[in-house]
């Protein structure tokens, strides 16, 4: 069981690697609109938090002064999802490879995306994960 368990959570782990590679690659390399559900669920969970500082606001120009903040913030919310799912990605594939607890792939896996180095790789297929984050 402990094999079927890390083979779907390394699949899973590629998956959210590469669909999130992909959305950034499409958010920011397209010269056009395109359609991107994880550029959207961003956009509309940054609006969510919008409307709740709104419910206060008595009239336009106040909703219009907090609006306005509304395409920024966003836009800089983005590579901060990009990253926390990179990193969980490739958490995800360092457990399925037999690193120990999630905490210790977890570890393993911002210490390769964030260049820190406070966790050296261990063995060929870890080395190559955290060659490629």
């Amino acid at each position: 069981m402990h094999v079927v368990e890390s083979l779907v959570a390394g699949l899973v782990g590629a998956a959210v690697v590469v669909l999130t590679l992909w959305s950034a690659m499409q958010t920011l390399a397209v010269p056009r609109g395109t359609p991107v559900l994880l550029t959207r669920w961003v956009f509309l969970g940054v609006l969510a938090v919008f409307n709740l500082a709104l419910i206060p606001a008595p009239d336009y120009r106040t909703r219009d002064r907090v609006m306005s903040r509304y395409a920024p913030v966003s836009l800089l919310m983005l590579p901060v999802v990009w990253l926390v799912l990179i990193v969980l990605g490739y958490a995800s594939m360092d457990w399925a490879l037999g690193l120990g607890s999630a905490r210790t792939a977890f570890t393993e896996s911002g210490s390769s995306l964030l260049t820190l180095g406070f966790q050296a790789p261990r063995g060929l297929p870890t080395i190559t994960l955290a060659f490629s984050e």
